[in-house]
């Protein structure tokens, strides 16, 4: 009953951030309550988030008070909420109103470009719903458009379509959201993204345009949906 839970080992681990680090949630959960060191209590809460620990994650939130602090890649709380899937300690963050939604991580990823980047629609609709910024871009320019196709989620990329993002961006190769459903065969939200006025004719710095990359890869049938669905001139060669 004594116990210091406080104490840190040489390497600054606590009991608390070596429970979670063997995967045991119940001793976590068992610690979370007790003196913690202040060095190692925000460490631990995104452990807990890391590793998928909700009910240990909703109890060291409460504790920490270091909402907007980073880790060495750049990633807050929220961050790593939005990259494992975690819904309640996502709701739980933004009741505070000095969140910060859009910190962006070493690569370029905002919590909500995660969100996209791992197909977890609810997370992503939620975020975009309280007012995470949809003109972030990664460290590659990819837009969250382009993430979304990539992850192939149609009901985001409509979301985010019909939020005026812009269909035609490019990113650093020159590639843009269909052309990335054409290297992919993502022919439904090819669909999606013509109706949008993609443009189909616009080429990439290999000097392709979206029918010949999907013919490039091998789509065939991505190729010939991409040809008929254009309502303008198609164009091959220059």
């Amino acid at each position: 009953k004594n116990a210091d839970t406080s104490l840190l080992a040489k390497n600054k681990s606590s009991a608390l951030t070596i429970a979670i680090l063997n995967k045991h949630p119940a001793s976590g959960v068992a610690l979370a309550s007790e003196k913690l060191h202040p060095a190692s209590l925000h460490h631990a809460t995104l452990l807990a988030i890391q590793n998928k620990m909700e009910p240990l994650s909703l109890m060291l939130l409460a504790r920490d008070n270091l909402i907007n602090a980073l880790d060495i890649d750049r990633r807050h709380a929220l961050w790593h909420c939005a990259n494992t899937g975690m819904i309640k300690p996502i709701e739980y963050l933004l009741k505070n109103k000095k969140l910060n939604l859009d910190t962006r991580d070493i690569n370029g990823y905002s919590a909500l470009a995660r969100a996209i980047n791992n197909g977890f629609v609810q997370i992503a609709k939620l975020l975009i719903d309280q007012g995470a910024s949809i003109d972030t871009l990664t460290e590659e320019n990819n837009t969250l458009l382009m993430l979304s196709v990539v992850s192939g989620s149609t009901e985001i990329t409509k979301k985010l379509l019909a939020l005026n993002i812009n269909v035609n961006s490019k990113n650093n190769s020159g590639d843009t959201a269909l052309m990335l459903a054409a290297a992919t065969k993502k022919n439904e939200l090819i669909e999606i993204l013509i109706q949008a006025d993609a443009d189909i004719q616009t080429r990439n710095k290999d000097d392709l345009n979206a029918y010949e990359i999907a013919l490039k890869a091998g789509h065939n049938e991505t190729a010939t949906l991409i040809r008929e669905r254009s309502s303008r001139l198609f164009k091959i060669f220059n």
